[in-house]
């Protein structure tokens, strides 16, 4: 494994983003970029509520600060005991400022669209009649209720964020090495849209930094005789992964289907049917609960998961998908830079075109929720450390 101290190629590279024509630096720094403008959606947006002034005071220093801190990223190695003994305070920090906030009255409601099925599902009542402590519907899918039941027993589904957190930075810790992983630490902790996720209990970015952990520790081993040796577990743990949010499969997506396509067009088959076959699984026992429940009613498993799309808007997602997935070619840099490329161009155009259907052209009205963004985060982050060379 290589680390930054051991390559003066990759400090360069990571410095000055150096590389041949504005195209290939425009590439080089686009997962900064993104990490960038993600980061500071979240300060206009929240920043604006205390006055116009100090939203333009704020951001202003915010994008100072992120581009002063992507420059030192090469430098950071040196302190590194320092680092270590500052990422366990901001862990700490975390857990005791997500509890100065009484929950209820937070104005998001991901954390009680978790709490309030899975309190049902232990009451033996239908989990998919729950209400969000804003009275809204709540739909999770079966694996995510499961996997966050020890968090309910615990009184704060949120908790999930932390040991999301340590398996992600223990993932970077363990393929990419020492340094790379304080440099992953640094955006991390330093990042204003995760901190906001924390605070609000979300399960969103928890989705992702396990999502990420899990595709990071898989990477290194992928090649096409290994999937395909291992592809009865590939299709499992597809289907499984995409129990917990449908929005992992453009991911996931983007990492396998050059996989996928090489494969004898038997193999093919039988993948696409055993990983639909673990999907349909995991949702049988709530169909057989209560079929009208569970078919009809307006808060089933996919109501809130499935409202946001526009069919239409495939015909721009699915050829850039393609592209994006036979682009990387095993390249992680590339891989983890297409996949937060694809997660925003996913999420922007969907949000433009709800825009354009409620004529409301406002990306930080209360009707528009930014905070789908941060799934490009742990992707980014990831791209930055990521090695330049093919």
């Amino acid at each position: 494994m290589e680390t930054l101290s051991n390559s003066n190629k990759d400090v360069k590279g990571q410095r000055g983003f150096c590389g041949g024509g504005l195209m290939q630096r425009a590439v080089e720094v686009l997962p900064a970029a993104l990490f960038i403008v993600i980061n500071l959606l979240f300060v206009v947006k929240y920043s604006a509520r205390v006055s116009e002034g100090f939203a333009w005071c704020a951001t202003l220093l915010a994008a100072c600060f992120y581009c002063v801190l992507l420059w030192a990223l090469p430098y950071i190695y040196r302190y590194r005991k320092f680092l270590w003994w500052a990422f366990a305070v901001a862990f700490v920090g975390m857990a005791c400022l997500q509890y100065a906030f009484d929950p209820f009255t937070i104005q998001v409601d991901r954390w009680s669209a978790l709490h309030f099925p899975i309190e049902n599902l232990l009451s033996g009542i239908y989990p998919y009649k729950a209400l969000t402590h804003l009275g809204q519907g709540a739909s999770p899918f079966p694996v995510w209720q499961i996997l966050h039941i020890p968090f309910y027993l615990l009184g704060n589904v949120g908790l999930s964020f932390f040991p999301a957190l340590a398996l992600f930075l223990w993932s970077c810790w363990k393929v990419q090495g020492e340094e790379k992983a304080l440099t992953v630490g640094l955006l991390l902790f330093s990042s204003i849209a995760i901190w906001y996720e924390m605070i609000v209990r979300s399960d969103l970015i928890t989705n992702f930094l396990l999502l990420a952990a899990i595709i990071n520790l898989v990477f290194p081993r992928l090649n096409q005789q290994w999937v395909e040796d291992k592809r009865w577990w590939f299709a499992c743990a597809v289907g499984l992964l995409a129990c917990t949010r449908i929005l992992v499969l453009i991911p996931i997506g983007l990492l396998l289907l050059p996989y996928f396509v090489r494969m004898s067009p038997r193999r093919q088959v039988c993948v696409f049917l055993l990983t639909s076959l673990v999907f349909a699984l995991t949702f049988v026992p709530f169909a057989l609960w209560d079929w009208q429940e569970f078919y009809y009613y307006r808060n089933n498993p996919w109501a809130l998961q499935t409202k946001q799309g526009n069919l239409l808007d495939f015909i721009i997602f699915i050829p850039i998908a393609i592209y994006l997935a036979f682009n990387h070619k095993g390249n992680d840099k590339r891989y983890y830079r297409n996949s937060a490329l694809m997660l925003v161009v996913f999420i922007g155009v969907t949000f433009i075109h709800n825009m354009y259907l409620g004529n409301l052209w406002d990306l930080f009205s209360p009707h528009i929720d930014i905070t789908y963004f941060s799934t490009a985060l742990p992707f980014c982050m990831l791209a930055i450390v990521g090695r330049d060379k093919a």
